[in-house]
């Protein structure tokens, strides 16, 4: 994604000594009170323009003869920083560079990554949750199979409840396109995917069978996948009792489902949330997020071209496109914004919304 994480403003940077976080905490309060909209609007963009000026930037000059026999020139600057505050955390390492830097570059990353107790109260990534059980089980197989994916089911939901990262919701299926249309709430424009298959291992004993597990997490705006993991759980027999999974098997599936939620925090630690952010047809700014993605009324958020921002932020009139916005009305999945410092979003641009942290 191009705008990868939230850009922190205030008076915190560039003091001579530490400050207690809650003294910093009051001080930034009572600056970011005295100043307008506008002001923090200004003081963003000069901040990024700042930090990709101090990093990496690639530059690019065409040059061309038109049909007048004119010199024309045409450049594009491209930086490669992913930005945190006014820290750089990522550039291009240079030729030569050992694996004993990179791990120690990447060690200071991570440290850069860890959220401060008000980042904690800030959006999480919304995900689908959807645990299916494998259509080509056995009739013998498949009740076993479904014990396992409502243990996963009701262990991921417990797992993530408090997670400040990201938390799950159930995938909603609609009877037909009517009831779709009726009942639904905008829980398909849900940014994150996460499926989990429950199939019978081609290993699997007949005494002990052994089920495994396909977990994959995607994007709707990234063709990649995301995370893709695969997990096994052994029964101590091929009964299973109609009250529910023995407790043997149920510590196996809570063993699988904190390795999972470790390696999703690690990934997502470092990845703020971003919501896509459109002008619907009364021409106003909603965004696929709500109060069950962490939204409140009164936060404010930062939309920029994804395509444009921070990638592009060099080359001229891209900056201008930053604005600054308002969480006016909240939904369960979606969320209406106003417009409170620079110019409203307009035109086909990939718009994103992320969190503007004071």
């Amino acid at each position: 994604m191009a705008l990868m994480c939230a850009m922190p403003m205030g008076g915190a940077w560039g003091q001579s000594g530490p400050t207690p976080a809650h003294v910093q905490a009051a001080q930034q309060k009572l600056q970011m009170a005295d100043i307008s909209a506008e002001e923090r609007l200004a003081a963003l963009r000069q901040s990024l323009l700042k930090t990709a000026m101090e990093g990496p930037t690639e530059v690019k000059s065409t040059q061309w003869i038109d049909h007048t026999g004119a010199l024309r020139e045409s450049s594009s600057f491209t930086s490669g920083m992913l930005v945190r505050g006014v820290r750089v955390l990522t550039e291009p390492l240079p030729a030569g560079v050992d694996k004993v830097q990179a791990k120690e570059k990447q060690a200071v990353v991570e440290k850069a990554c860890e959220r401060t107790g008000h980042e904690r109260a800030s959006p999480w990534h919304h995900v689908t949750l959807d645990v299916a059980v494998s259509a080509h089980l056995n009739p013998a197989d498949r009740f076993p199979a479904q014990q396992i994916a409502r243990e996963l089911r009701q262990q991921i939901h417990h797992r993530t409840a408090q997670s400040p990262h990201w938390r799950v919701s159930n995938k909603v299926s609609y009877a037909n396109p009517y009831d779709k249309a009726l009942l639904t709430q905008g829980e398909q424009n849900l940014p994150w995917r996460l499926n989990v298959l429950v199939g019978l291992d081609p290993q699997s004993s007949p005494a002990n069978p052994t089920f495994v597990m396909r977990w994959e997490v995607s994007h709707r705006m990234e063709r990649a996948m995301f995370l893709s993991q695969q997990h096994w759980v052994t029964l101590p027999q091929a009964s299973v009792a109609a009250s529910g999974l023995e407790p043997i098997v149920s510590a196996q599936i809570q063993a699988v489902v904190e390795t999972f939620h470790r390696a999703m925090d690690e990934r997502l630690s470092c990845l703020p949330p971003q919501f896509e952010a459109q002008l619907d047809q009364s021409k106003t700014l909603r965004i696929n997020a709500g109060h069950l993605s962490g939204l409140r009324l009164g936060d404010v958020l930062v939309i920029a071209d994804r395509q444009k921002i921070p990638a592009r932020i060099m080359e001229p009139g891209n900056l201008e496109g930053v604005t600054l916005a308002e969480v006016r009305s909240l939904y369960a999945y979606s969320a209406e914004l106003k417009t409170i410092a620079g110019v409203m979003p307009k035109g086909s641009a990939q718009w994103v919304a992320v969190p503007y942290t004071p």
